[in-house]
């Protein structure tokens, strides 16, 4: 009887305990998953499963350990680590047993952990005691631990600083037709503000592919288009520039029609160009070797005028992991050998995302070093020929946070700008673009021409071209395509110069603007519709940039670039027959104005002969101020200075095209409607 009540009782106790031991056998094979995960650096996976296990074991520290850990590392939800990391802080054994399931306290690492994650929920005082707290453990021997801790602990205290004096600034989430639950960063956008295109990893991406390294869709090129005030629902850009692995936005010219975007290349990395071909992107060309090497190249920017392209790289020679380089173009198209920008913008740490403002001196990047607040900050550099680059200035709080800030994308006024961040509140999802307004900086005083070239028969000359001269130098400053399709075409002119526009395309009489940007002259927009016509008998050029000193009948040297292109059309087309008339205002009496604009007139024939134009095919007459196409003086007899301005002209009339002149030219020259003259006088 008694054998038969012990068999009873054991097998009792058996049946008992048997879903006991399954269910601590289910709890430890999680375990041994999430560890698997953790150790792989999976940490969404990891932390689902962590999540599980301590479901089952809500007391055990070494799991909150680790999922706290998870979190920091996760895309979006970093701020929960604190609650998982601070009870465990409060259990740590020296002793611990890093891989045993049987472990139930917390490493003394949760303290870096910890320090970590109330830095980035902006606790500073508290980090700073994290830290110092597990220095406590590692003691003198660690030197490179001790190191980082150090440098955290300066963020800290940045961090104070910064958020102690935020700047004034309005932040705007972009909104849902750019942003999505899905990380959405490094948004370009053209001088004008007409177009802005960015990287995306969501579903919709070309292929619909998720990168196995991250568990996140490939990156793709995204577009929008201004209506207004708003922007259009943001579309893929198409498969001429995105394919099935990794392509990301990383720079855009002025105009908008070139794009720089970065392909992974197998973990290399390298920089390509697309062009905009009427409506049209062109496949991406990888760019020379100067700067693409066997290195890894992430981002770019290229200058307001197309002349330098500023990208970063992590080849040797460096000054630390990434640094910025800089490349010039050469006159044949291609890119130079870079030249890194040195130590006053590199760091033995990591820049990045480089972004030259309109003003052609101005470089905003990040960086994980100088005075960091946490991550990636934003800093701006300025380069000045005497001094070289400024010691870069932190951009402030809340631009730059404790998470990663990075590219920022000044507007040409430099009061808004737009830049991708993860912000605790407020977004639609991992990373979003959002849009600043400095309501206290001033305004860049730089000069946004626009316009459009058409062809007076309607459509695009096929070869249409802009050049922009500096009148004073006679440097080119630049040379630009108008859109094929719509022959829009946008640039920046820097204040405090003169400069000559000419606008040309074959077979198309050239028309020409002179720009005098004083360094007073404050941020402003232009838009210059120009509309050429073809060469015929009876057409007109106005020159506007033909120079003399007041009174004088002397050539200024700023006209050879004038000159020199009257010249090349003489030479291109050598059987046109011109008349050379100089056109004055009204100051200075009737008679010296006449007598004034016949020597000038002269002048300018007799420079065209001295360059090889026969003198049979030029008279000069001078018209002084007796054919006024806009008013000298207002009603009220004060001089209007914008109308005597369009009045001191010269006018380059075609007479004969192959030997067959006319007696009568009509005038057509584009004055605005409150100074067209009414009377030939006042």
């Amino acid at each position: 009887m008694k054998t038969t009540t012990r068999l009873f009782a054991f097998i009792s106790l058996f049946l008992f305990a048997a879903p006991v031991f399954a269910k601590k056998n289910e709890v430890k094979k999680k375990w041994s998953q999430a560890e698997l995960a953790f150790a792989a650096e999976d940490y969404e996976k990891a932390l689902s499963l962590y999540l599980e296990v301590l479901d089952k074991q809500p007391d055990n520290n070494n799991v909150r350990f680790k999922i706290g850990v998870c979190y920091l590392n996760s895309a979006s939800d970093k701020t929960k680590a604190e609650s998982f990391l601070e009870p465990a802080s409060r259990a740590v054994s020296e002793k611990y047993r890093e891989t045993s399931f049987k472990e139930k306290q917390a490493p003394p690492q949760v303290w870096l952990y910890l320090g970590q994650s109330y830095h980035f929920n902006y606790k500073f005082d508290e980090s700073i005691a994290a830290f110092e707290k597990f220095k406590t453990y590692i003691g003198q021997s660690d030197s490179a631990m001790t190191a980082s801790l150090d440098r955290s602990i300066k963020m800290c205290r940045h961090g104070k600083e910064y958020t102690a004096s935020p700047i004034n600034i309005k932040v705007e989430n972009a909104g849902t037709g750019i942003n999505t639950p899905y990380a959405d960063y490094s948004p370009v956008i053209s001088v004008d503000e007409s177009v802005l295109i960015f990287t995306s990893r969501r579903p919709s991406t070309t292929g619909g592919k998720i990168d196995p390294e991250d568990g996140k869709y490939f990156e793709d090129v995204y577009i929008s288009t201004r209506n207004g005030d708003t922007w259009s629902a943001a579309q893929n850009i198409g498969t001429a520039i995105n394919s099935s692995g990794h392509e990301a936005t990383i720079g855009l010219s002025a105009d908008g029609q070139q794009l720089f975007i970065y392909k992974d290349d197998n973990g290399d990395g390298n920089i390509y160009v697309s062009t905009l071909n009427g409506k049209d992107w062109s496949p991406p060309v990888k760019i020379t070797d100067n700067v693409n090497g066997k290195s890894w190249e992430p981002s770019a920017s290229v200058s307001p005028d197309g002349n330098t392209l500023y990208f970063t790289s992590n080849r040797e020679g460096g000054f630390g992991g990434r640094d910025i380089y800089r490349s010039v173009k050469l006159p044949n198209g291609q890119w130079s050998k870079a030249i890194n920008l040195g130590p006053a913008v590199n760091t033995a740490f990591d820049e990045d995302a480089p972004s030259m403002q309109a003003d052609g001196v101005t470089l905003y990047f990040s960086s994980n070093g100088h005075s960091t607040m946490g991550g990636f900050d934003i800093f701006f550099s300025t380069y000045s020929e005497e001094g070289g680059w400024s010691a870069p200035v932190n951009v402030g709080y809340p631009v730059n946070t404790t998470d990663d800030d990075v590219f920022y994308v000044p507007t040409a006024d430099n009061k808004h700008a737009y830049y991708s961040s993860f912000k605790n509140s407020g977004g639609q999802g991992e990373k979003d673009i959002y849009l600043l307004t400095f309501p206290d900086r001033a305004e860049t005083p730089v000069t946004v021409y626009s316009g459009e070239i058409t062809s007076i028969y309607g459509g695009v000359p096929e070869d249409a071209e802009i050049t922009v001269t500096n009148v004073l130098t006679g440097d080119i400053v630049g040379t630009f395509k108008p859109n094929t399709s719509t022959g829009k075409f946008v640039m920046i002119l820097q204040s405090g110069q003169n400069y000559a526009i000419t606008y040309q395309a074959t077979n198309y009489l050239y028309q020409s603007d002179n720009f005098n940007v004083s360094d007073t002259t404050a941020y402003m927009t232009i838009n210059r519709p120009i509309v050429l016509e073809p060469i015929k008998v009876g057409q007109k050029i106005v020159v506007r940039n033909i120079f003399f000193a007041t009174g004088k009948s002397e050539l200024q040297p700023e006209s050879k670039t004038e000159l020199a292109a009257l010249i090349q059309l003489m030479k291109t087309f050598d059987k046109l027959v011109v008349e050379v008339s100089g056109h004055s205002d009204a100051r200075g009496g009737d008679e010296l104005n006449q007598k004034l604009s016949e020597k000038r007139a002269q002048a300018v024939v007799s420079y065209l002969i001295s360059s090889g134009i026969s003198k049979d095919r030029m008279r000069a007459v001078g018209m002084g101020e007796s054919k006024p196409i806009a008013i000298n003086y207002n009603p009220n007899g004060t001089a209007n200075v914008q109308g005597m301005s369009l009045n001191r002209r010269f006018e380059f009339t075609i007479l004969s095209v192959t030997g067959e002149p006319i007696k009568d030219v009509v005038q057509k020259i584009d004055v605005p409607d409150p100074l067209k003259n009414k009377d030939d006088k006042k």
